[in-house]
């Protein structure tokens, strides 16, 4: 039997963002959008955390919006896996993001998972993408909506 090699990195912590295809409005988001919002989390994130991987359209979202309406609809995950370190230095930063992205794609909050913990953060738009282009968060980061815990 060979021995196994010592491993070359160990990563105790995961994070995870949810990119939506439907606008707030219930129209899906146009997909050039979505993919430039998709590239610059990405971007982010290996700036960060070294790496991210995206499973495109792994998952089927079941939401409801606050007036009711239902938010059914098809999304990507975009994940990384971390050392403490590098979580401690750029947590808040990943959090922001998931706010930015909130308002980016013009939903009405969007969810980040920080080692299976849930977090929404909401939007901040004025308009839908269908009616202006939305503009980046701008500020200090908001109070999260909801918390779930996986």
């Amino acid at each position: 039997m060979m021995t196994l090699p010592e491993p070359s990195f160990e990563f105790n912590n995961k994070v995870q963002i949810l990119i939506a295809s439907e606008c707030k409005c219930g129209k899906e988001i146009p997909e050039l959008h979505r993919q430039i919002v998709i590239k610059e989390v990405i971007r982010k994130m290996k700036s960060w955390f070294t790496g991210a991987t995206i499973n495109p359209g792994e998952h089927f979202g079941y939401w409801t919006h606050d007036d009711g309406t239902p938010a059914d609809e098809p999304g990507d995950t975009i994940y990384c896996q971390m050392s403490d370190e590098a979580l401690a230095r750029h947590e808040n930063d990943f959090k922001q993001l998931t706010a930015e992205v909130a308002n980016l794609l013009t939903q009405e909050s969007v969810a980040c998972t920080i080692n299976g913990h849930m977090i929404g953060y909401p939007g901040t738009f004025q308009k839908c993408i269908h009616e202006k282009k939305p503009e980046g968060l701008k500020g200090s980061l908001p109070e999260p909506i909801s918390q779930r815990e996986l």
